[in-house]
């Protein structure tokens, strides 16, 4: 009888103790997701690339939480990026005339579709934090990266075929993206983008001889709370060009071409 009393009481510990573990299983499970929430934002947090697959297979729930672990330093990241794809967009004018003109319309074609991509990033942080500055900066890059290609197409359509029709099409496209991009630039007050593409504007209604829709911009810069804003090109002012001045606007604008590379000699 003793023996049996000291299994029952054995028994009873092994329950007891197997309903503590679980109970305390039980609450672990449910308080870790509190506890996670709590936790501060991670130093190093998922990288762009991380982000950007998620995002391309649609994980879009994977894609928010890593995005949110630190958004300061994912917000670093993307304007690290954007200055990456100036670069980028840079190289491609200065040496792109020496790789021929398969091999360059194909990286050119690679750079549009990877903005394409990278502007998925930019959507998804303003939609986090409601900042559209970010975005308005990549997308009106991406339109004048954009115009800028287009009118390059137009070029080599215009010297390849002759097909002056199809040319005058792409430079209207061009013309198109260039006014979105310089629009954009506006909003978020980006002067030196806004210049660019002014340049990129003139540059091709040059080759459309369109030169007396081309503006004169007078450098007038006022400063106002510190930061400098360029006046002359949010109101250019019409210019009456002579014969002369077009062949030496057009001239001035070939030379620019020639000696920065295939790009329009934008600014950036």
């Amino acid at each position: 009888m003793h023996q049996d009393y000291k299994r029952r009481s054995h028994r009873g510990v092994l329950a007891f103790a197997a309903a503590f573990v679980t109970v305390v299983v039980c609450l672990l499970v449910v308080s870790s997701p509190r506890l996670a929430g709590q936790a501060g934002p991670s130093a190093d947090p998922a990288p762009l690339f991380i982000l950007l697959n998620k995002i391309d297979h649609n994980e879009m729930d994977d894609a928010e939480r890593l995005m949110k672990d630190n958004l300061a330093v994912t917000k670093t990241r993307l304007e690290e990026l954007i200055n990456e794809r100036d670069t980028r967009f840079d190289e491609l004018g200065r040496f792109g005339a020496t790789s021929g003109h398969e091999v360059h319309k194909e990286i050119l074609d690679q750079f549009i579709q990877e903005n394409v991509r990278y502007a998925k990033l930019f959507d998804l942080y303003r939609k986090l934090t409601g900042d559209e500055v970010l975005y308005k900066r990549f997308e009106a890059r991406r339109l004048r990266y954009e115009g800028a290609f287009l009118t390059h197409e137009g070029e080599d359509v215009c010297g390849d075929t002759l097909d002056w029709a199809a040319a005058q099409k792409l430079y209207q496209e061009a013309l198109e993206k260039l006014a979105a991009g310089f629009a954009l630039a506006r909003e978020v007050n980006d002067t030196r983008l806004m210049a660019s593409a002014k340049i990129n504007i003139g540059s091709t209604l040059i080759r459309m001889i369109e030169p007396e829709k081309a503006t004169v911009k007078r450098p007038v810069i006022s400063s106002s709370s510190g930061a400098s804003t360029l006046r002359s090109v949010m109101k250019p002012e019409p210019a009456n060009f002579a014969p002369v001045e077009i062949v030496a606007v057009a001239f001035g604008i070939v030379t620019v071409i020639v000696s920065s590379g295939p790009l329009y000699g934008g600014v950036l």
